[in-house]
């Protein structure tokens, strides 16, 4: 399995309703090829601190690099792209939480991030 760690406040609710069924990451060669080959992803609220606390394990769908800028991604993508079906987002507020991350010239660059989809239900151990 590959932990994935959220520390963006409404990850902690959303996941275990099933409505967020996506996450944007900032490419890593390695990690990126242990998803694909596990495929079994674990999601933890404040991993490594005192309130973690695991949000549910999930079966990836797709591992996408993102072919465009971030900022440009987030205002074009539909809703359903960025977190699930029906649930709609606040734009400005995502993207300055990634500001708050990276700088301008990563988040300008084409193909430095991926978004990793997960089937929302985990029929596993």
């Amino acid at each position: 399995m590959v932990a994935i760690n959220f520390t963006y406040a409404p990850a902690e609710y959303l996941i275990p309703l099933n409505l967020k069924i996506s996450t944007i990451r900032l490419r890593n060669p390695f990690k990126e090829e242990k998803i694909q080959r596990l495929k079994i992803l674990e999601l933890y609220w404040h991993q490594r601190q005192p309130d973690c606390k695991l949000l549910g394990r999930r079966m990836l769908t797709e591992l996408k690099v993102i072919r465009k800028p971030l900022i440009e991604f987030i205002h074009a993508a539909p809703p359903e792209v960025i977190y699930g079906e029906g649930f709609g987002f606040d734009r400005i507020l995502i993207e300055n939480y990634f500001k708050g991350f990276y700088d301008d010239i990563t988040l300008g660059t084409p193909g430095e991030f991926y978004i990793v989809t997960w089937h929302p239900i985990y029929r596993g151990d």
